[in-house]
Formats: structure tokens, sequence, C-alpha cells
């Protein structure tokens, strides 16, 4: 018999959570075990020349993808899915022919230039990479996230293993690009074979509806453009105008925060093609579960970010070792980032969900134009510190615009809430007062506060319990054990 909606979407996010959660720890295991290798400098130069990588080829992007899953979720068709393959190498062989010409006309160090290809080729087999993203997308829309999710995680144990071997053989630069890069080819090759048993996928060179689908896409494609350079412009601006020594102190706590958003993809999609097909009846059919959603990512943003506040140098010195202890006034500061970024991202993808994705133009421009300032201010006094610093006011900028944009599309505050503001002070003063202790004790207690602090203040409402409770199949446990608290 086949599952449930219920059983699946508690698969779906139990899958993409738990498994992008053991990705995460892998991956930042293998990136701490290779900061130690190439030191502060080199790991900042690889971290910069990705980082120029990431930027020029996010051209290929194109926007596509939000609009794949979108028509997907809603005509389960295959052929956008063809045609966004098509479109995408299309643009990476035009965008990769055109960095080579630029490497050759400007006399770009051969060091950097085989680097950069390697790093091109990463793009294209990675799990982040364009291909792949398009080829995930049925998974994710009909909640069977778990498929991709082993595989991804099949990649990040060989990566971590590959890392491993590079003291013994001796490993480089040119090492760790490799291995970061090979390390996805079997996962690239298992997810074709996957798509092609489970949907009975076979590559074509028709071009079906890619005008509807260039078109349609072009606000996100803009947004896409300028977000990921927001992301990436602090790196190389502090390599240019500071040190790369710098650029490798801001490298190891950038590398710790950005897989964070993990978190609200996780549930973000898991939920997507519910509220991407329920919207056309009425946009309040959505607000329970919209509201769920801020709240869950406010209460993972703020502790992440109070819980490392006061044990960032502990933190930063234990991963990547004590040559980077300077980043943890980096690492504090961009995690503060993320409290307003989470928000900002379930809103871009609640606007794509109701197809009103024209208002990120304002969102994109405004944060990246605002971030560009400040670091031009910032860095040369305050060299990484300046940089995080940056990126923190400009996602509170942006933080207060997709909060407009949202209320006017539905009228609604989703985080005016009493119980928010007394979690946040009782989280803030507990971790401050717990903060004497050694760091495993520390963590391991702060996390049993936090847990009880959930409970006795009812973070989440009645209705928010019964929903969560549903989502796991478990409505039974309403008014019993830990929800003892809640009752009819």
């Amino acid at each position: 018999m086949q599952d449930s909606y219920p059983k699946r979407l508690t698969r779906n996010i139990f899958s993409q959570t738990l498994g992008q959660i053991i990705s995460l720890f892998i991956n930042l295991i293998a990136i701490a075990l290779a900061a130690r290798n190439l030191g502060v400098e080199n790991f900042g130069l690889f971290n910069y020349l990705l980082a120029i990588i990431v930027m020029v080829t996010k051209l290929v992007d194109l926007g596509i993808a939000p609009n794949i899953f979108r028509e997907y979720s809603i005509k389960k068709a295959l052929e956008l899915i063809n045609a966004g393959i098509l479109l995408r190498v299309f643009a990476f062989l035009i965008i990769s022919i055109l960095i080579n010409v630029f490497f050759f006309l400007s006399n770009t160090d051969d060091r950097e230039i085989i680097l950069s290809n390697i790093l091109l080729v990463n793009l294209i087999i990675s799990s982040k990479g364009f291909l792949r993203e398009l080829l995930e997308i049925p998974f994710k829309v009909d909640l069977k996230v778990h498929l991709p999710i082993t595989v991804m995680l099949m990649d990040n144990i060989l990566f971590l293993l590959l890392v491993y071997m590079m003291p013994f053989v001796n490993g480089g630069m040119i090492y760790f690009a490799t291995v970061y890069t090979l390390s996805n080819l079997p996962g690239f090759f298992v997810m074709i074979y996957l798509i092609n048993k489970s949907y009975n996928y076979k590559f074509g060179t028709k071009f079906t509806s890619t005008s509807w689908l260039v078109k349609n896409s072009l606000p996100l494609f803009i947004y896409t453009l300028f977000n990921t350079i927001f992301y990436n412009i602090d790196l190389l601006l502090l390599k240019k105008i500071d040190s790369v020594y710098s650029a490798g102190i801001y490298s190891a706590a950038a590398r710790i925060i950005m897989p964070m958003l993990i978190i609200p993809i996780a549930f973000i999609h898991s939920v997507f093609p519910k509220i991407s097909t329920d919207y056309h009846n009425s946009v309040s059919s959505n607000f329970m579960i919209i509201k769920f959603l801020f709240k869950t990512l406010y209460l993972f943003s703020f502790t992440l970010a109070i819980v490392t506040t006061f044990k960032s140098t502990e933190i930063v010195s234990f991963i990547y070792g004590s040559s980077f202890s300077s980043s943890a006034s980096s690492l504090s500061i961009l995690l503060w980032a993320q409290l307003f970024l989470f928000n900002s991202f379930l809103v871009i993808n609640l606007l794509v969900a109701y197809n009103k994705q024209g208002s990120l133009y304002l969102f994109s421009i405004s944060i990246l134009v605002l971030n560009i300032i400040l670091n031009f201010i910032l860095i040369p006094e305050y060299s990484f510190i300046g940089a995080a610093y940056s990126k923190l006011f400009s996602n509170l900028l942006g933080f207060l615009i997709t909060s407009i944009v949202l209320y006017n599309l539905d009228r609604t505050i989703y985080l005016n809430e009493k119980g928010l503001l007394l979690f946040s002070m009782l989280t803030a003063v507990s971790c401050y007062l717990l903060s004497f202790l050694s760091l495993p004790l520390y963590l391991i207690t702060a996390s049993l506060f936090l847990i009880l602090f959930i409970i006795y203040i009812k973070f989440y409402n009645s209705t928010e319990i019964k929903f969560l409770l549903k989502l796991i199949n478990k409505e039974k446990w309403y008014g019993r054990g830990i929800f003892f608290n809640y009752s009819e």
C-alpha cells in the first residue's frame, strides 16, 4: 500500500534534516582537516578561487530550478527538467570558454588556472551542482528525498576519506581541489541511474518550453546571480583590500555558517509543493503552516547564534586548530546574520510558491549594494570583522524588505508572539550563566535548558503542536509525555 501524504512528509522532513545534518558534520570534519593541512593562507586562496568560480558560473543557473520545481509539483512532467538541463549545459560551455580566455589574456598563474578548471568540473557533478539540482527535483516533489540525501552522504564520506589521506600522500592545493571534485563523481552517476529507474527519465535534445522557462525565470535568475555575488563578494574584497590571510580567517567562519542553510531548505522544500498547490484557493489556507515554519526557523537560528556566541573561540579552535582562533568573532557575527537570513529565505520561497518572484529584484539589489558599500568602508579599518558586520547589516536590511513584502501580500505578522520574546530572554540569560563550563558540558547543559524552555513556556501553541504531531503520525501523544502542558 502506498504511504499516506503525512507519512511521506514526515519521512521527507526527517530524511532531509537528519541527512543534511550528518552531511554537514562529515563535510565540516573534512574541511577542518584540509584547513589544518593547507594552513590559513592556502585555505584562504582556495576559498577565494572557489568564490570567483561560483560567482561567474552562477550565470549558468538561469534561475530556472524553482520554476521547474513548482511546475513539476503541479503537472508532474519531466519535459521541463530536460529543457533545464539543456539550457544549463549550453550556458556552462559558453561561460567556461570565456573564463579560460580571460585567464589566458590576463596571464593568470598556472596553478590558479588549474584549480579554477577543477572547480568548474565540480559545479557539474557535485550535489550542489547545476545538473544534480535538477535531477533531484522529482524526488523532492514526491517526498522521496531520502534517495538523493543518501547519495550525497556517500559523496561526503568519500570526500572525508580522501582528505584524511592528505598528509600521507603529501597532498597540497591541487590534491585537495581534485578530491573536492572527484568525490562527487560516483554520486553523479548514481543519481542518473536513480532518476532513470524511478521515473524512466531519458535525456533528450528537444528544447521544450525553453523560451517560457527563461522568460518566467528572469526575476529569479537576477536574484540568484545577485545573491551569489552577495554571499561571496566579502571574501573577494577581503583578499583584494586586505590580505589572503584575512580571507583564510574569514573563510573558516563562513565555512561553518554557509551549510546551515540546509535547515530552512529541509523544512521549506518539504512543504513547498503543498503551499504551491493550496495557494490558488486562498493565501489564508497556508497561514498556520507558514507561521509554524517562521517560528521553527527562528528557534533554530536564534539558538545557534546565542549558544555559539559565548563559546565561539573554543568552538573555532576545536574545529580548525589554534591558528584559526581569530575566526571566532566573525563566526558569532555571521551567526546572528543567519537569524535574519533564515526568515528572508522563507519569504523568498513563499513568493516563488505564490508566483510573485518579481519582488526579488528589490531584495537582491538592495542587500548587495549595501554589502559592497559597507565592505569598502569597514574592511580597511576592521579587516575580517568588518566583512562580518557588513554581512550582518545587509541581512538585516533584507529581513526588513522581505517582511514588508510579505505583510503587503497577506497582511499578517508571523513573529509577534510574547512567547518568542520570553524564550529568547531565558535562553540568553541561561547561556551566559552556563558559559563558565567546559565546552562539552556547556553544550549539553544549554541544550537541556532549551528543551525545557520550549516545553514550559509553550513555544508552540496547541494548533502547531497538533500539526507537528500529525506530521510524524503521533497525534496520540498530544497531552501526554513532554506534551503534558497541552490538553483539550
